[in-house]
């Protein structure tokens, strides 16, 4: 996925520099249409990892000039699986099958264990299953989800379902069930 936005005329001459491309060029005070051949992709796969201690190591390590995202992820938390740290081959991929608010499926091939980076922001309330398995949830890159995946073909969901929204339903329900005891049990007074 590469990115497109809209910016005024006087932008396109510092647009251009920084490498955009104009798909629609700006014309009589109208904004243009660019898009941003380097981008990162929405998914992607990495085998480099770099294990950080908290966020403002993670963040000082993606601010950093030799950061390469779509080369290395960098974590905050230890891995299980050893991914050997070697690159990417053709073959290996990972397609955005589906994305909705709350869920994001990506079709998965890697020849040996990777990690899955997708570039939609880590919140509190995502899981992550591959295949039917559930499977820990990384930060990566200090503000993306990513997955440890094995070998073969998979796909990947993403779901977010917090649990504020099972407590809420679960008090509302409850709430619900008291109102109507209270009303059957009530005490009725009868017109005389």
């Amino acid at each position: 996925m590469r990115f497109t936005g809209s910016a005024p005329e006087g932008w396109a001459t510092t647009l251009e520099g920084a490498g955009l491309v104009p798909l629609l060029p700006p014309t009589n005070g109208a904004d243009g249409l660019w898009r941003n051949p380097a981008a990162a992709p929405r998914s992607f796969l990495v085998r480099r990892v770099r294990v950080v201690a908290d966020p403002e190591a993670a963040f000082a390590a993606v601010s950093a000039p030799d950061f390469h995202p779509t080369d290395e992820a960098v974590v905050e938390t230890a891995l299980t699986a050893d991914l050997g740290g070697g690159p990417i081959l053709p073959a290996e991929t990972a397609h955005l099958l589906r994305a909705t608010a709350t869920e994001v499926v990506v079709a998965v091939h890697a020849s040996s264990p990777a990690v899955l980076v997708v570039t939609d922001t880590h919140y509190p309330g995502w899981r992550v299953r591959v295949g039917d398995a559930p499977a820990a949830l990384l930060r990566v890159d200090y503000a993306f989800r990513g997955v440890v995946v094995p070998p073969g073909p998979h796909e990947v969901t993403f779901e977010y379902a917090p649990r504020s929204v099972a407590w809420g339903a679960a008090l509302s329900a409850l709430g619900l069930l008291l109102a109507a005891a209270l009303w059957i049990l009530a005490p009725r007074t009868r017109p005389s």
